[in-house]
């Protein structure tokens, strides 16, 4: 993965989910928790597309007819289908991290 992500990625995970950290930083963690990390791998973007991001982008569009008129519900949408857009602009720079630990 590339370091050094573009300032809009960073703020949009920042606001959205400010939890999200760096593999390393996870791994340290892992460790001062007590855990043992038996092994971690990052999920293909195929994955991601395949099992995720493609029904979901199918069904966002179905819901924003829906709730075209719920500028709330809109707005949940739209949160969502950007998302979906830097996944597909800057996923070079993030993925999805599966760790397996023990205790």
């Amino acid at each position: 993965m590339n370091s050094n992500p573009p300032e809009e990625l960073k703020q949009f995970w920042a606001e959205e989910y400010p939890q999200m950290q760096e593999i390393e930083s996870n791994l340290t963690l892992i460790n001062q928790a007590g855990y043992r990390l038996v092994d971690y791998f990052v999920l293909p973007e195929s994955a991601w597309w395949v099992n995720y991001y493609t029904p979901l982008e199918q069904k966002l569009i179905t819901l924003s007819q829906k709730y075209k008129d719920d500028v709330e519900k809109l707005a949940v949408i739209e949160l969502h289908q950007r998302e979906i857009d830097l996944y597909r602009q800057y996923s070079t720079y993030y993925g999805y991290v599966f760790y397996l630990l023990q205790v």
